[in-house]
């Protein structure tokens, strides 16, 4: 069924951008994961090297915001004691088959390379995938476990500003994560019991 409904997605896909020549090429390099994009990152002599680059820039830069911070409220705020609370979470109230079908149905139709389906065939399959969907939000929210899987982004590197230098400090990180973790965290405001 999910083979169906993938290959119906992309007949569609074509049917409607037949005018479109750059979206349909645009679409064809990215299943066969050509990237025309290579000439808009900094020199480098590989793909891993570059990668590697830009992860240790991003990580270092990451870590110099923390020690900044850390250090400004050290110098700036005073010792606050934090009592512990009287109450604790007991339970959240289970989210609604509606509701999940609801969320996916106004998601982006964008998706993730992680997605193991892509958003459009999960929204044309809503009616089958809801229930399974449902059930594995409600159990992260009872267990409180965020999974694994859920929290892996693919981070892509942009430029940002166009025609600037090509050097690391000119792009900027850009984060896609998986629809279902979206899901989950359209669901942070919902409220649990308090004991």
């Amino acid at each position: 069924m999910m083979e169906r409904a993938k290959r119906q997605f992309y007949i569609d896909f074509v049917n409607e951008n037949s005018s479109d020549q750059r979206k349909l090429f645009r679409a064809t390099k990215k299943l066969l994961g050509c990237s025309s994009e290579s000439g808009l990152y900094p020199p480098h002599k590989d793909l891993a090297s570059l990668t590697n680059d830009f992860s240790r820039f991003f990580a270092k830069k990451i870590i110099d915001i923390r020690a900044e911070l850390d250090s400004l409220i050290a110098n700036t705020c005073p010792t606050v004691i934090i009592n512990e609370p009287d109450v604790s979470f007991k339970d959240f109230e289970p989210v609604t088959q509606q509701y999940i079908t609801e969320l996916i149905a106004s998601a982006p139709n964008k998706s993730c390379p992680n997605d193991p389906v892509p958003t459009q065939i999960i929204k044309n399959c809503v009616d089958e995938l809801a229930p399974v969907i449902t059930q594995m939000v409600n159990l992260s929210l009872h267990n409180a476990h965020f999974p694994d899987c859920w929290k892996e982004a693919l981070i892509r590197p942009i430029l940002k500003k166009p025609k600037t230098e090509l050097v690391n400090n000119n792009f900027r990180p850009i984060s896609n994560l998986p629809l279902l973790s979206k899901l989950q965290k359209s669901l942070s405001h919902i409220k649990p019991s308090i004991t």
